[in-house]
């Protein structure tokens, strides 16, 4: 099973949990303005991460022949019932 969160939410998160330490508070938007350079510089950096990583485990369990169930964090969190 992949779990797959979309990658703008996920890198904003990880943004949050940097500057807050906290999986639970949020910057406010004069903080992102404040540090837009190293945001983007984030974003630049993980959306390729998240990409590699995804396109590893993809193409590892296509080339040994294991089963995949790719599940999106999203649809899990509107709808965990029909997705489970």
């Amino acid at each position: 099973i992949l779990l797959v969160r979309n990658p703008f939410d996920a890198i904003d998160s990880y943004w949050n949990l940097c500057l807050t330490n906290t999986h639970s508070d949020r910057v406010t938007d004069p903080i992102y303005d404040e540090y837009k350079e190293k945001f983007h510089g984030l974003v630049s950096n993980e959306i390729k991460v998240w990409c590699q990583f995804h396109h590893y485990y993809i193409s590892r369990c296509s080339q040994d022949n294991i089963p995949l169930l790719l599940v999106r964090y999203e649809d899990l969190v509107l709808n965990m019932e029909q997705q489970l």
